[in-house]
């Protein structure tokens, strides 16, 4: 699939408005840890897109979002990953160039004893849409992997055959 199609699929996919955040609402892991999520509280998916690259990021933060911000804020990973990925191939980088990638890869690749409830809790609130594009970026990563080292990772291509399938997303 071409990089720009894919990109107006994401965009399409991912068209939803941030989610509402009440005054009180836990958005992170736990109470004691609400002031390391302002952050998201207070910026939106264009802005995580344009700082993620650039700024460090704690990813697994990031994984511990509420499962509706977590979905949304993923616009912003796949958009940045196709843009980093589309520049590294211009100057003929690995991935090295770009670790947050594979930190935040770690997100959308669960081990294998962990799939069946991180499908649960992470795939099924995707819908189908956005698990095809989610899908289509993991493979163009893993495919980046294998044109410089010479092998795909494993953990990858089970959550590509596993876990970002069409059948686990909501109807959305």
């Amino acid at each position: 699939m071409e990089i720009q199609s894919l990109k107006e699929k994401i965009s399409q996919a991912f068209s939803a408005e941030k989610p509402i955040i009440a005054k009180g609402d836990i958005i992170g892991c736990c109470d004691d840890h609400e002031s390391d999520f302002q952050w998201y509280k207070d910026n939106d998916a264009e802005e995580f897109r344009k700082q993620i690259s650039r700024d460090f990021f704690d990813w697994p933060q990031f994984g511990s979002l509420r499962s509706d911000l977590f979905c949304y804020f993923t616009k912003g990973f796949l958009l940045e990953t196709l843009d980093t990925l589309d520049t590294l191939q211009d100057i003929n980088q690995s991935l090295d160039y770009a670790s947050w990638i594979e930190d935040f890869l770690i997100l959308y690749t669960p081990e294998k004893k962990e799939i069946p409830s991180y499908i649960l809790n992470k795939v099924s609130i995707f819908s189908k849409d956005q698990i095809l594009v989610i899908r289509e970026v993991i493979k163009i990563i893993d495919m980046h992997h294998f044109n410089l080292r010479d092998y795909h990772d494993k953990t990858t291509l089970i959550a590509i055959e596993k876990v970002w399938v069409a059948e686990h997303g909501t109807s959305l």
